[in-house]
């Protein structure tokens, strides 16, 4: 079984707001599954995870662009990070 996200709102005929409803993709202000590319999404796009850890339900590219405290970092940073969660 493989990932899915699911948007709304990509087409002329499509409501709007675009939405996508991104499953564990990302977390809001966090990290998720990073190799997934929410970011191609216009910044507009609401994004709603599948849960979140701090009670939130809902953000957009573009407030993770500017806000997310890892994703806003250069990809050494970034790696950093990760490797040194200590999660395995």
């Amino acid at each position: 079984m493989g990932c899915v996200t699911y948007v709304t709102g990509d087409g002329p005929d499509q409501p709007q707001p675009r939405m996508a409803f991104i499953g564990d993709a990302l977390l809001i202000r966090g990290c998720g599954r990073t190799d997934f590319q929410i970011f191609t999404l216009p910044k507009e796009t609401l994004l709603y995870p599948a849960h979140d850890y701090k009670g939130f339900s809902v953000t957009t590219v573009g407030e993770e662009m500017l806000y997310n405290p890892r994703l806003t970092k250069d990809k050494e940073t970034f790696k950093n990070i990760m490797e040194n969660l200590n999660l395995a």
